[in-house]
C-alpha cells in the first residue's frame, strides 16, 4: 500500500513539472535544462526577486526570493518555486509583473 502511495506521488509531481515545462514559456520563463524533478524548481526571473515578492505580498501572493537562500542575502533573479502549489492563477500574475518589469532589451 505504501509503494502504491509513493508512485502516485511520483506520477502527480512528475504531472506537476510537466505543467510548468508547458507554462513557463508562456510568461517568457525558462524551465531549467537540467531540473531534478523535486518539490521545488529554481527558475530565473530576470527581475530582481526581492521586489517582485513585495509586489506578491501586496497581491495576497507568497513568494520565496533567491536571497532568502543566500548566505550574504544579496538581490537574486532567482526565485523557487513549489510545482506542486503554483497555481495557473499566480504564473498569470507573475506574467504580468515581468511584462511590466523586465528591462527591455
Amino acid at each position: 500500500q505504501q509503494r502504491r502511495h509513493l508512485e502516485k506521488l511520483r506520477q502527480r509531481l512528475a504531472s506537476a513539472h510537466e505543467r510548468m515545462r508547458e507554462q513557463l514559456p508562456k510568461i517568457g520563463l525558462q524551465y531549467p535544462e537540467h531540473a531534478q524533478e523535486g518539490i521545488f524548481l529554481w527558475i530565473d526571473t530576470g527581475v530582481d526577486t526581492n521586489e517582485l515578492a513585495m509586489a506578491a505580498k501586496n497581491d495576497r501572493w507568497l513568494v520565496a526570493p533567491g536571497s532568502l537562500f543566500s548566505p550574504r542575502l544579496g538581490a537574486s533573479t532567482m526565485m523557487r518555486l513549489n510545482v506542486t502549489r503554483t497555481t495557473e492563477a499566480f504564473l498569470d500574475w507573475l506574467g504580468q509583473y515581468l511584462q511590466a518589469h523586465r528591462p527591455s532589451n
